[in-house]
């Protein structure tokens, strides 16, 4: 992959991370109607790097090429939001993944289920549908919910662990365990000072929310077929109820990086 390779090939993903970062910017001053109520705390966000893309699509035995970085990472574009309570995390969550030109391609909730080490945060990828001059293609980007506790945690935690080897590997592992437990336990002490969720209950009372009740199935039409490329488009047609339906036609090419999507553990 040369340098004007990745240069071209990240900027969908630059516009979809950007995208993303005015809705939770909108979330975030309206969840609770209440400027002091806000529930992020603040949001990071970064584009993989080069190497990085490269090194990563090596480890999955794969050329470091443009296409294989499209096809097989999930994480080029990603975003970290910092919020103030668990609530808000699942607050925010549910109303990103209810709005309906967003794809939901994977998620896990390591708050509910931690993982062995003590790691807590709430994982979600998200297609973010991007709009070009020969149409429109979702672009996935990563997002990464925690508190501060969460990400102080995971900070401290990746700190001292990449520092550099260690003999001490389990010791260290039962250690930052047992500092994950103290934290939470911090954490749930704080909840008694969050107000949101009477602010939340107010807010839905004046608001009425459209769920999509349906599920989804898709249409192939065989347009072409080209040696280099399949021209063959999926219509997803998403329903809710009998209030919208909505129509979006991705190429096969995308259908398939969709179905390696669901098919594959989230990193």
């Amino acid at each position: 992959m040369t340098d004007e390779e990745y240069y071209e090939f990240i900027q969908p993903y630059e516009d979809a991370k950007q995208m993303l970062l005015t809705r939770l910017d909108v979330l975030n001053h309206n969840l609770y109607g209440e400027a002091s109520a806000r529930p992020i705390h603040n949001i990071q966000c970064r584009i993989k790097k080069k190497q990085s893309i490269e090194e990563k699509l090596q480890r999955k035995e794969k050329e470091p090429t443009v296409m294989n970085a499209k096809d097989y990472l999930q994480d080029i574009a990603g975003v970290r939001v910092i919020c103030y309570f668990v609530d808000d995390i699942y607050n925010l969550t549910e109303l990103l993944k209810s709005q309906s030109d967003l794809i939901v391609i994977k998620e896990r909730d390591y708050i509910g289920n931690p993982k062995p080490n003590g790691y807590r945060s709430y994982h979600v990828i998200v297609g973010v549908p991007v709009y070009c001059l020969d149409g429109m293609e979702y672009f996935p980007v990563e997002i990464q919910f925690r508190t501060m506790s969460m990400d102080f945690w995971a900070s401290m935690e990746h700190r001292i662990s990449y520092k550099k080897e260690r003999t001490d590997k389990e010791q260290l592992k039962e250690e930052l365990r047992e500092y994950a437990n103290m934290l939470v336990e911090i954490e749930s002490r704080f909840e008694q000072y969050n107000e949101t969720d009477h602010q939340q209950e107010k807010k839905n009372s004046r608001s009425k929310t459209v769920t999509v009740k349906g599920g989804c199935f898709c249409v192939l039409y065989f347009l072409e077929w080209d040696v280099s490329i399949t021209l063959v488009y999926s219509t997803f047609i998403l329903f809710s109820d009998s209030t919208f339906r909505k129509y979006i036609k991705v190429t096969i090419r995308q259908f398939i990086i969709l179905l390696r999507y669901y098919s594959n553990p989230l990193k």
